[in-house]
């Protein structure tokens, strides 16, 4: 366009914006405006969302991500409107063409969202991430189309006009010199500016000329201090035509714009971001057009590669147009766009920082001296350097005014020496100068002023000076909530050395909202509490213990085939959210779920950061950082009433299935409200639960503790949608306490479940621990319900919380840690039988039960719950293996207690404490049917005198003693587990009289002994015959159980002085057997050695096999060698030296021979003798 008609356009649009009294200032490209800041275009008034450079591709009407539609333009006529629209098409050069709009979320439709209501009201005040009210309403109104000449649009504006102000009436001029108070209006070049903020010697004019690194212009120093308040004039104009007409201050003459269009870096959803590209660039620099608000910048930015060119714009994707009849759709919409404005702010500053082609990209942070740094709040950090197995090793962040960069190692002392590293240093000094000034290229300011935290100042020092500047130290206690030093300097950096507070994490979030760069360098692969509140502070996390000192190469590196692209792809956290969003909004979506995982990881990076926050008890719809969040939250509550569970397919209907997986995902406990589907939560919670009533009054409850930290049930249930409050009235001494449903590791997958069983619950629907408050009511709601649970730490054994709930329900809950009255238990009886809230809980000293109301009437039934959980579960299952285990909880038998002080063992000391509280879940297994572990889960319900779960509490407690292995066979996992479990079937045959279990094969074992002594082989070649043909798991465990059993009737036999051994005899066997096991583990006695029997060991480092001897010996009070030897069990020298020092008679060979399926009745065998002599088996 000729310079003359464009400086006529703007001449023409100054006069007419000066025209229309109350009119806000008309859009315009390449201009900086800040959030809330108003504007016109095309009839009509919107405001900035965000911060923002303008462009020619978002203009309001077709940017809602961008820009809130206020309706029509105030004080705009018909014929103003149709002026205002001929300078936006001339002057912007923007299209007319109406696009779709976003109705609003009705608040009629949502009104019971009570945290959204508290997101639209209390976040609104943030600048920096302002709210997207459910109100707001995206439209393009409908203009007359633009001049077809530069002479129409002349003569559409040379009208006379009423005698009136070009614009206000100048102030002062400004002047280096004066120290300006807040609120203060000055002039400068035609146009009025007003002071934010005390300030001297800051050109309200000084604007940054950059257009790439938006990020840079939006944070200048400069525009802080001062608004700019559009042009003003002492010039009255009468009747004058307009083409006569020159401002107080003429427009300086635009030069030709560079050919490359001016660039604002965006993402698209569906696509992966690019590099920049090499392309020649040319200077090109304008005097701004008065404008307000806002300057207008449209140079090129410098870079340090003169071959670099930006990426091009690409627009934000269409938002789909949703029904105001459909609140969830429009809540989608307004999710999506926030989405989109994240993901463009984020990948414009990763865009600055690998800016430059000739970036060397490799780094090695090393395992021995760092740690990894991962995202907590993905609207705020972001990933910046990413290990080549996909573990973060830096990350920067923007909040507020304020940008953070952290680094998982010292990375800023390498740089500073040049020590380590090297190659790093301009992506890192790019990196230092983006968070610094907000730019990767800067400039730094001459002197930079810091101040640190836990971190070296002359390591900073050395940084600045080799990057040619001047280094200022700022005293300053950054951890002191008090503190107002911080304010003085640019740069706070913080190290791992930084002291915890309470108040940190939000200390240093506030630095940041303010304006403040903040760098943290984590030294070392130890945890630092204080480290770790800074990384929150700006929405990152440190990785948990032993930092990365195991973690392979391939995960603290870089490696040398990165490209920059690589690194902008793998920093795009927001890509494959956008993308999720986009395809949960289509109807009929062209997905396979199965090979979606970049979608559903998506889901879930988001689901993680709300367990995150809120387990830390973080208000998601206060927050100022946790916009989308809750946005989220909002549409997976409107979408929620619609799912039913079992009748939706991945492969029949992806659009429903992924709209469910998120529904389920995108959840908040810590609130008052939430909508729930009507039909029910699957196999997880019945429908009918929601009609179950929930106490209106407080009741007191006393919640038994059983350990220093667990997990216990409450004893009242949360009903889906029904909101429970609950106080703590007593503690009871613990440290901390958290609410949450269920405690299940195993709860199903949709992505991999069987298809033909359709969605069948919730994807997760145990709750996140939720902290309670030391005072007051907590309020706590779940859209699935389900058993509540108390979470707790730092507590005393023995103690007890009390605590005052309301809002919640009684269901088929057992406690047997306390006396229950016979009304408590008919009370839980009948809720069993009704089964309407889904899940029965019980509670006994050393464990707890949860399974499904279905399986609890199975193993239950109609049985006396009392004998079932106490009698059975407790008494049998528990106690047995406990006995066995030689825990201190059981009481010693006196032929245990009288050798315990023959041998000066302690064996009632802390060491011999029964482990953790064992849970047992009744609904899915994690591995198999039933599967080990706390909790030990499985497809079945608790019963106490099965074979199966005291298989499982036998993998949480065996010993080493009953792991016994020759050259990698022998005795290993899932043998040695089952001796305990073959222990309680004995056990329980004596006290209950239920005869069951795997058989223990005497017979087996002793044909084992015939073939051995048939093979005509002796000394070594016998034993190692033996050996193979016994301890092998290939050739079953049956017989290899049978060894153990046969040293503890030698111990009836010997100790007990028994002819017939007894069941209570046997169990005394392996109760010291274990006992002894931990006392040479955790009871060395080197002055006194022969306490074990391990007189000849240097110290307790000894095998098994070895260990079994020795202590078998000594109990037994015989020296075993001829019985191992029979056995295939060979042991070292110096065990034998050890067992020959205690002058112990040698045990002949014998056997203790059952008849086959009697191996749970030991007072029905025989002793068999075997020495020289094989005689037939005598059953």
């Amino acid at each position: 366009m000729p310079k003359l008609k464009l400086l006529l356009i703007n001449s023409i649009g100054l006069l007419l914006y000066s025209s229309i009294t109350f009119a806000a200032p008309v859009w315009q490209i390449n201009t900086a405006y800040q959030t809330n800041d108003v504007v016109t275009f095309e009839g009509r008034d919107y405001q900035a969302r965000t911060d923002q450079i303008s462009n020619s591709i978002w203009q309001p009407s077709q940017a809602p991500a961008l820009w809130r539609d206020l309706g029509a333009a105030t004080a705009v006529t018909p014929s103003t409107a149709k002026q205002l629209k001929l300078i936006e098409t001339e002057h912007a050069a923007v299209s007319s063409t109406p696009s779709p709009y976003l109705a609003p979320i009705s608040r009629d439709h949502n009104e019971y969202l009570q945290g959204y209501k508290q997101a639209s009201d209390t976040s609104s005040a943030q600048a920096s991430n302002p709210p997207l009210q459910s109100v707001s309403r995206f439209t393009s109104a409908t203009v007359n189309s633009p001049a077809s000449s530069t002479e129409q649009l002349i003569a559409s504006t040379t009208a006379p006009l009423l005698n009136a102000p070009i614009a206000p009436k100048c102030a002062a001029p400004w002047a280096s010199n004066i120290v300006y108070a807040a609120g203060e209006i000055v002039s400068l070049g035609g146009s009025n500016y007003q002071a934010n903020k005390q300030n001297a010697n800051k050109n309200p004019k000084r604007v940054s000329t950059n257009i790439f690194s938006a990020a840079f212009w939006k944070k200048r120093k400069d525009w802080k201090n001062w608004r700019n308040q559009g042009p003003c004039s002492n010039t009255d104009i009468a009747n004058t035509p307009e083409t006569n007409l020159k401002p107080s201050t003429p427009p300086t003459a635009v030069t030709t714009p560079v050919s490359t269009p001016s660039p604002v870096i965006t993402m698209k959803p569906s696509s992966t971001p690019k590099p920049p590209s090499p392309t020649p660039s040319a200077g090109a620099s304008v005097t701004p057009v008065a404008t307000s608000p806002g300057h207008i910048v449209i140079t090129p930015p410098p870079t340090n590669n003169p071959d670099f060119k930006p990426p091009s714009v690409t627009p934000p994707p269409t938002v789909t147009p949703a029904p105001a009849s459909d609140p969830a759709k429009q809540a989608l919409g307004l999710a999506t766009e926030r989405a989109i404005s994240y993901q463009q702010r984020q990948s414009t500053a990763i865009a600055d920082i690998y800016g430059d082609a000739s970036l060397n990209l490799t780094l090695n942070h090393g395992t021995s001296s760092s740690s990894e740094i991962q995202r907590s709040n993905s609207t705020s950090a972001i990933p910046f350097i990413v290990a080549d197995d996909g573990s973060g090793m830096a990350a920067i962040s923007e909040f507020g005014q304020g940008r953070a960069l952290a680094y998982g190692a010292n990375v800023l002392n390498w740089m500073a020496y040049q020590s380590k590293e090297t190659q790093h240093l301009p992506l890192f000094t790019r990196a230092f100068n983006w968070v610094v000034t907000g730019k990767a290229t800067g400039p730094l300011p001459a002197t930079l002023k810091f101040a640190t935290a836990g971190y070296d100042a002359p390591t900073v020092s050395k940084f600045i000076t080799l990057l040619g500047k001047t280094p200022q130290v700022i005293s300053c206690d950054l951890a002191d909530a008090n503190n107002n030093c911080w304010r003085e300097a640019d740069v706070l950096v913080f190290g791992g050395g930084v002291k915890d507070s309470p108040t940190l994490s939000a200390l240093v979030r506030q630095y940041q909202e303010n304006g403040k760069a903040i760098i943290y360098m984590h030294p070392s692969w130890i945890e630092s509490a204080g480290g770790r509140k800074v990384l929150q502070g700006v929405g990152m996390e440190l990785g948990g213990y032993p930092g990365n000192w195991f973690a392979p190469l391939a995960g603290v590196s870089v490696g040398a085939s990165r490209t920059i692209a690589d690194s902008i792809k793998k920093a795009d956290q927001m890509g494959d959210l956008v993308r999720a969003l986009t395809e949960l909004s289509q109807d009929n979506p062209n997905l396979n779920i199965s090979n979606e995982t970049a979608l559903t990881n998506a889901i879930s990076q988001m689901q993680d950061e709300m367990a995150w926050m809120q387990s830390r008890n973080i208000n998601i719809f206060t927050n100022p950082t946790t916009e989308l969040h809750r946005l989220l939250i909002n549409w997976a509550d409107l979408y929620r009433p619609s799912i039913q569970y079992g009748t939706i397919f991945r492969s029949k209907d992806p659009a429903k299935f992924l709209r469910t997986y998120a529904s389920d995902s995108w959840v908040a406990y810590n609130r008052a409200d939430t909508n729930v589907s009507k039909t029910g939560q699957g196999d997880y919670m019945p429908a009918a639960a929601q009609a179950i009533p929930v106490s209106s009054t407080s009741e007191t409850l006393e919640v038994t503790i059983a350990q220093s930290s667990g997990i216990t049930a409450i004893g009242r249930g949360a009903i889906p949608g029904k909101p429970v409050y609950i106080e703590v009235v007593n503690d009871g001494g613990t440290s901390e306490l958290n609410l949450q449903t269920s405690y299940v590791r195993a709860y199903g997958n949709p992505l991999t479940d069987n298809e033909n069983q359709g969605y069948k619950r919730p994807r997760e629907p145990q709750s996140f621990p939720i902290p309670l408050a030391d005072s007051g009511e907590s309020v706590f709601v779940t859209p699935f319900g389900g058993p509540l649970m108390l979470r707790y730490s730092g507590a005393t054994a023995g103690q007890s919380v009390t605590l005052r709930i309301r809002g919640a329900a009684k269901y088929a809950h057992f406690d047997f840690t306390k006396p229950q009255t016979e009304a408590d238990i008919a009370e839980a009886v009948a809720a069993l039988n009704r089964g309407d809230f889904g899940w029965q809980t019980s509670k006994f000293v050393g464990g707890e039960i949860q399974q499904t109301i279905g399986y609890a009437k199975q193993a239950i039934g109609n049985a006396d719950p009392k004998v079932v959980i106490v009698d059975q579960i407790k008494g049998s299952l528990f106690d047995s293996n406990h006995i066995a285990n030689g825990y201190n909880n059981m009481p010693m038998s006196n032929n245990v207690s009288t050798l315990c002080s023959q041998f000066s063992w302690d064996c009632t000391g802390p060491i011999h404490r029964a482990p953790s509280v064992q849970h047992f879940i009744g609904w899915i297994a994690a591995c198999g049917y039933l599967c080990s572990g706390n909790p030990s889960d499985g497809f079945s319900g608790i019963g106490g005198t099965g074979w199966g779960h005291a298989h499982e509490l036998g993998h949480n407690t065996v010993q080493r003693v009953m792991h016994i292995t020759f050259n990698g066979k022998g005795c290993v996992v899932e043998c040695d587990n089952n001796i305990l479990a073959s222990i309680q079937m004995m056990r329980q045959f004596k006290t209950l009289g239920i005869d069951t279990g795997h058989n223990t094969d005497y017979p087996g074992l002793y044909q084992r002994i015939v073939a051995n002594r048939n093979s005509g082989l002796t000394g070594d070649a016998k034993l190692l015959d033996m050996q193979a043909n016994l301890w092998d798991m290939n050739k079953g465990q049956d017989p290899m159980r049978a060894v153990h059993f046969q040293l503890a009737f030698l111990f009836s036999k010997y100790r007990a002085m028994e002819s017939i051994p007894s069941m209570e005899a046997t169990l005394d066997y392996f109760t010291l057997l274990t006992k002894g096991d931990r006392l040479v583990a955790r009871a060395w006695d080197a002055n006194n050695k022969n306490k074990y029997a391990m007189g000849s060991f240097s110290n307790n480092t000894i095998s098994n096999p070895d260990l079994l001897f020795v202590l078998s010996s000594k109990i037994i009070g015989k020296d075993l060698r001829a019985i191992f030897a029979m056995y295939g069990m060979s042991v070292s020298q110096t065990a034998r030296d050890s067992v020959a020092s205690l002058g112990l008679p040698i045990a002949a060979e014998e056997f203790y021979a059952i008849a086959s399926g009697k191996h749970n009745q030991p007072s029905t065998g025989q002793w068999v003798n075997l020495a020289g002599q094989t005689p037939n088996y005598p059953y």
